[in-house]
């Protein structure tokens, strides 16, 4: 149980990383078009 849960964590971790990373695309998209 412990070891899903630390999936579940990086899990988590990657999807907010990768938030974060389209947010400043998006960001930079509308600033330089």
């Amino acid at each position: 149980m412990a070891n899903k849960n630390q999936d579940n964590t990086s899990y988590l971790n990657f999807i907010q990383n990768l938030n974060e990373i389209l947010v400043d695309y998006n960001i930079n998209k509308l600033t330089y078009s």
